[in-house]
């Protein structure tokens, strides 16, 4: 049951990336992610009334922090879906991958392992191949979604990190 989870949270990224290229036709970018965020706030509150659950402190800030670092991600790459089109967006933030690796050894100062770099650059691989973006240009939609990308990453990096020191 977990494995088609999965495939339907893929599903539903993938399709976001062109509807929201077709979204940003006829709405501003923060007029777009205003109601994109407003949508979600709205459908979680009914959890949250029915969960009841007692915050800590150190809850709240991680959750802060890591509300924050989703915003940087949608806003970014809501301006970089302005330029470039919905396969480069996902091929860029699949540099994700390879900017965990980064973090991890900026902050652990720990080399990655072979298997670490190999999977990585089989996934960026396998990216370009079926997205068909091998040819960028650095126009400012390829550097929004770069820096989106790193968003992702310090995410799943701080995720990480927060799920290790609750245990």
């Amino acid at each position: 049951m977990p494995t088609l989870f999965i495939i339907i949270a893929t599903l539903f990224w993938g399709a976001s990336l062109p509807l929201g290229k077709l979204a940003l036709q006829d709405i501003h970018a923060t007029a777009f992610l205003f109601f994109r965020f407003s949508l979600a706030t709205i459908s979680m509150l009914p959890v949250l009334v029915w969960y009841k659950a007692a915050f800590k402190r150190r809850t709240i800030i991680q959750g802060v922090n890591l509300g924050l670092l989703q915003v940087g991600i949608m806003f970014l790459q809501t301006l970089g879906l302005k330029t470039i089109s919905p396969s480069l967006s996902g091929f860029l933030t699949g540099f994700s991958i390879v900017f965990v690796l980064v973090i991890r050894f900026i902050i652990r100062r720990r080399t990655p392992s072979f298997i670490d770099i190999g999977s990585s650059l089989t996934c960026l691989i396998g990216l370009a191949l079926l997205t068909r973006s091998y040819g960028l240009a650095w126009e400012p939609g390829v550097l929004y979604t770069l820096s989106c990308a790193l968003f992702v990453a310090l995410y799943a990096y701080a995720l990480d990190e927060y799920l290790l020191t609750s245990n």
